[in-house]
């Protein structure tokens, strides 16, 4: 539709799709379902992150009730370029994470491999 439309109008964005799931009013339920959206584009030469980041809140500026944490943006093969929280899921902040965690497994097995010659406090390890 026009939302896809005007995705596919940004600078380096080739082809998009968008899925949008609109609420439920139920008059029994006391939640209701907030509504979201997928977008899955295909893009050459553009920081696709940036972009993605751009297309959530277009696309939640297009529908009533629609926030942006409720848009997920994927390219056409199936990577995630953004969901959810914006700041946790910058790839900057998921490669961190990964970092942090590899970082974490070889102090621990550092530890692990010293301990029974050296004595747990008589060294540090730091990764």
């Amino acid at each position: 539709g026009e939302i896809a439309r005007t995705i596919q109008s940004i600078s380096g964005v080739k082809a998009a799709r968008v899925h949008i799931v609109m609420s439920e009013r139920a008059n029994f339920r006391r939640d209701e379902q907030q509504p979201s959206a997928s977008v899955v584009i295909r893009y050459a030469g553009v920081d696709a992150e940036k972009s993605a980041q751009s297309i959530r809140h277009l696309v939640a500026a297009a529908v009533p009730g629609l926030s942006a944490d409720k848009v997920t943006v994927l390219d056409s093969n199936g990577n995630l370029l953004a969901a959810g929280d914006d700041t946790s899921n910058t790839s900057a902040a998921r490669t961190l994470g990964v970092e942090q965690t590899v970082e974490a497994q070889i102090a621990d097995n550092i530890r692990r491999a010293l301990t029974p010659y050296l004595g747990p406090d008589n060294f540090r390890a730091s990764v």
